[in-house]
């Protein structure tokens, strides 16, 4: 009967924990913005000081909102990077 019980709270503890991480993923419950307004040009600026101070490489980005680029963002080392 002892076993049961451990069995029971392992899956009971794994389901919860489960859930709380589902609930954590989905919603984004702790993670902050980057950007202080919520729109597309400031999450760009704010983007790009970021990756000019961090970034080592060539990156092409674009913002997605209803099924339209919105904004697009290009950075290169060397040279330019067009689209």
């Amino acid at each position: 009967m002892k076993i049961i019980k451990y069995i029971v709270g392992t899956l009971i503890g794994c389901m919860l924990w489960g859930a709380f991480i589902f609930f954590e993923v989905s919603n984004g419950f702790l993670l902050k913005s980057i950007a202080t307004a919520d729109s597309p040009e400031a999450f760009i600026k704010e983007f790009s000081s970021t990756i000019e101070k961090n970034h080592k490489g060539n990156l092409a980005m674009a913002l997605i909102e209803n099924g339209q680029i919105s904004k697009e963002y290009f950075y290169s080392v060397d040279q330019p990077v067009t689209n």
